[in-house]
């Protein structure tokens, strides 16, 4: 540039006519004007990885930030391998905010040649992630984390924000009328009519989840029908439950408080019954180290304690939990392993007779061990282990203990196609052995294609214990909005989807196999404000059913804070097998307050407020050192059925809960 300005100068001294010099002048005064801006613009490329499984993550908006800023910021998305490219300037700061992850800022600086940058992004704090109908990314089996475009198969989510806002003494209660087809009969959760249902905790299987610690779940999926049978068993064939944990990610101190207070208040005259109570307490703890080299060390831990009362006499139930994670990451975040502690102490006294009462004590420890493994070159190993012992009263012991490993390998294999594929083997104590696959194939985005198999043998099976049992599925999904030019203002998003499964019952292998289908659209209109989606299917005892959800958020989703004013989301999932089925829930907000409700109903049922909590936050009302958030909810919830008894009466509770976060 120099020798070009000394050419520019020389020429311009050569010139002798007074109007040229100054027109040359003035070009000169331009050329040196844009070369201040050519080396003060500069083209940025990038890539936006995930911390734990170094896999691309698409969709993700970078937001320049400028100073002084511009209105509106320049903003871009990642494509599918997770790359972007943008223009930014000396002094430019990127933010890259993605939901499930936590935010993260890139400066340009000025003395830099660096043009390319490598953001890796990793995993949100314990902080409660919500999976709301407006929400990007999902945990799906084998605790895959995928975009929700990429499903060939209907799952519904709700954050753990949800099961704590009024936490109930058990949060299974809390998926009717959130979830479409979801039913609690007598304190078994039953899906699309049927008890078949496995609970799939951090990627391993566990029996009865109902006395784990609400305030320690991050997030609950229910992937609803047989598919998910091809890849954990015949025995599940009404759905499976996902449960994710909370664990720490950030190195910094975190602590959480909560407390609640309830009054159970029988609907009834009669003097036999009694006002009860539910007193809940939790507090958690999480940080971490960073060392040399890359290595990392997070620790959760929490305990919580819930005592309670029946409106019966002499009827109360105690429950104390303890929780302690510990997550390791070596060699540049290529080998992750986690480990994990559970302890429950469970009282439970209940009338027997006339003055006469039955008392049992439950002892249950839980450990829980994985390792991941990231090859390279798209390949990677995970491996779980588990043990589950249960002592109860003393006397009776259940044991349990399950292993498995994985073998994952995701590449493109062609320009315009994308393969993942998923090899597992696995032991369970209690009663299989079994191997199982599942491959996805992706074109363009636009058409996606899994095919998933099982096969398992049953250790203790009443006819045969040598015969083996294959159930395979294949689903496919098409990307309509790809395929069309529609305006976003109206239809932004359109998928089509269909699934089939052969599944026989693992209990009568002489009955012939069923033929289980379903078919589904999921849309979502008004710059993704409104979503609705609808499913129709036939289960495995020959039974036809559809499940409808709608949602609708006021506005759209995006990087940047909310404004301070009105807000408010709803959904609203309906099913027709077995029981006709209603569901209503939702949020608003205004300034410092939440109003957060949950209307349900069922065939031969009323139409109740099954709960709703008042919540007031005192953000910056008062300085307190440390503390992040203070907030203060009045809850009330309105109890349709009893699970221990089948003639008491309806029941209201009311109560206070307060939350706090350092």
């Amino acid at each position: 540039m120099i020798v070009l300005l000394a050419m520019v100068i020389d020429f311009h001294q050569k010139i002798d006519n007074e109007t040229e010099s100054y027109m040359y002048r003035f070009l000169l005064l331009l050329f040196l004007l844009g070369a201040t801006l050519h080396a003060q613009v500069k083209n940025i490329t990038g890539r936006v990885i995930d911390a734990k499984e170094r896999n691309p993550i698409s969709f993700v908006p970078i937001v320049v930030k400028t100073s002084p800023p511009t209105e509106p910021p320049q903003v871009v998305m990642t494509d599918l391998d997770g790359k972007f490219q943008l223009q930014a300037k000396e002094g430019d700061m990127l933010e890259i905010a993605f939901m499930g992850y936590e935010k993260k800022n890139k400066k340009k600086e000025g003395k830099t040649k660096k043009k390319h940058f490598k953001i890796v992004l990793e995993e949100e704090s314990v902080g409660t992630v919500c999976y709301g109908p407006m929400s990007i990314l999902f945990y799906t089996s084998l605790e895959r984390r995928k975009e929700e475009e990429t499903f060939t198969y209907p799952q519904q989510s709700i954050g753990g924000q949800e099961l704590t806002e009024v936490k109930q003494m058990n949060f299974l209660n809390s998926l009717e009328g959130r979830i479409a087809g979801v039913l609690l009969q007598r304190d078994a959760l039953e899906i699309r009519g049927g008890n078949k249902v496995r609970y799939i905790v951090d990627g391993v299987p566990i029996d009865n989840p109902s006395d784990l610690n609400p305030e320690d779940i991050r997030s609950l999926t229910v992937l609803s029908g047989t598919q998910a049978a091809a890849i954990y068993g015949a025995s599940v064939a009404n759905g499976v439950v996902l449960i994710r944990t909370k664990k720490s990610i950030s190195k910094k101190l975190n602590v959480n408080f909560s407390s609640s207070a309830e009054l159970l208040k029988p609907l009834s005259s009669e003097d036999i019954y009694r006002t009860g109570y539910v007193y809940q307490n939790a507090v958690s703890f999480s940080g971490g180290q960073n060392f040399k080299k890359g290595a990392k060390n997070r620790i959760y831990a929490s305990l919580a304690s819930l005592e309670s009362t029946s409106i019966v006499p002499n009827d109360s139930y105690n429950r104390y939990n303890s929780y302690l994670h510990n997550a390791t990451s070596l060699l540049n975040d290529k080998l992750n392993i986690d480990l994990s502690a559970n302890y429950i102490h469970q009282y439970e006294r209940t009338p027997s007779g006339y003055h006469n009462q039955y008392t049992e004590m439950k002892d249950r420890y839980m450990f829980l061990a994985k390792a991941n493994y990231a090859v390279g070159r798209g390949l990677s190993f995970t491996g779980h282990f588990r043990m589950d012992n249960n002592l109860i009263t003393a006397h009776s012991t259940y044991k349990q203990q399950y292993a498995d490993i994985i073998l994952g390998y995701h590449k493109k294999i062609l320009p315009k196609f994308n393969l993942e594929t998923h090899l597992g083997a696995l032991y369970d104590e209690s009663n299989t052995q079994a191997a199982f696959a599942i491959t996805e194939v992706d074109w363009q985005s636009k058409v996606l294609l899994t095919l998933s198999g099982r096969t398992e043998k049953y250790l203790n099976h009443i006819y045969d214990n040598n015969k083996l049992l294959f159930t395979p599925s294949v689903s496919i999904a098409m990307l309509l909005h790809q395929f069309l030019d529609m305006n976003e203002r109206t239809l932004g998003y359109a998928k089509l989807r269909a699934g089939y499964t052969p599944i026989t019952d693992p209990y009568d292998w002489q009955s012939e196999r069923s033929m289980c289908y379903e078919i589904g659209l999921d849309t979502k209109w008004l710059f993704d404000c409104l979503s609705a989606g609808v499913t129709f299917y036939r289960n495995q005892i020959n039974k036809q059913g559809v499940e409808l959800v709608l949602g609708y958020i006021s506005e759209k989703p995006n990087p940047y804070p909310k404004t301070p004013g009105f807000y408010w989301e709803t959904q609203l999932v309906a099913a027709t097998y077995p029981h006709t089925q209603l569901g209503w829930r939702g949020k608003m907000n205004y300034n410092d307050f939440d109003l957060n409700f949950l209307f349900k109903t069922r065939s031969g049922k009323k139409v109740c407020l099954q709960e709703a909590a008042l919540t007031y936050h005192f953000k910056g009302k008062f300085e307190m050192k440390g503390l992040n958030d203070l907030s203060m909810s009045l809850i009330a919830t309105y109890d349709v059925d009893s699970p221990k008894y089948t003639s008491l009466p309806l029941v209201r509770s009311y109560g206070l809960s307060v939350r706090m976060q350092f």
